[in-house]
């Protein structure tokens, strides 16, 4: 069994990475930062390969498949990712349009095909991770462990779960889908508003 994971050397990525290596799989892990990689892995029980690309640089997502194709991965993780905090017209343009091809929806694709591979996204919320430095926001709602948010994750994954919310965010789901969209809105920017730095 092997698992691949993107945005491994910290958080969410890391703690997943340790869950999945006690569950016996061999593992591919990625960041920018292959030396920390390396510094992180050294004592695992599984076999570790640790590989450095920055996923937003379309490129090196190609160079990475070419590298793994022949792998028989048994789970792919992708969790490089980063937030922004603000208005969209004070935020900056390339860090938008990096978020944005750094994300793929291929659920329905892969459905309409009847593929075997299954999808499922985590919409963790806050978590106490690099992320909210990187995104330069603070949350006035409970945030989570990395710990228990990786796991949880995992969990659910293997339930087969398209959409996977932890506990503390659950109330916050049920809300937004009876609410009318422009009061989800209007409570999410005065949200924001409390969060900003």
């Amino acid at each position: 069994m092997k698992a691949l994971i993107t945005g491994a050397s910290s958080g969410i990525g890391l703690e997943m990475a340790k869950y999945l290596s006690e569950l016996g799989y061999d593992l591919i892990v990625i960041s920018q930062n292959k030396n920390k990689l390396d510094e992180i892995y050294i004592n695992f029980t599984t076999k570790v390969k640790t590989l450095e690309f920055d996923l937003t640089k379309e490129d090196n997502c190609y160079k990475l498949f070419d590298m793994v194709k022949k792998d028989k991965i048994d789970i792919l993780i992708n969790n490089a990712g980063f937030g922004d905090f603000g208005k969209f017209t004070e935020t900056s343009l390339d860090k938008e349009l990096d978020m944005i091809n750094l994300s793929l929806a291929i659920y329905e694709e892969l459905k309409q095909v009847n593929s075997k591979v299954k999808i499922s996204i985590f919409c963790p919320g806050p978590v106490n991770t690099n992320f909210n430095k990187v995104a330069n926001v603070k949350f006035n709602i409970t945030s989570i462990g990395s710990n228990f948010a990786a796991r949880y994750a995992i969990d659910n994954m293997f339930k087969n779960k398209l959409i996977i919310v932890p506990p503390n965010m659950k109330l916050n789901r049920i809300f937004t889908k009876i609410s009318p969209t422009k009061l989800t809105l209007y409570i999410e920017s005065k949200i924001q508003e409390k969060d900003k730095k």
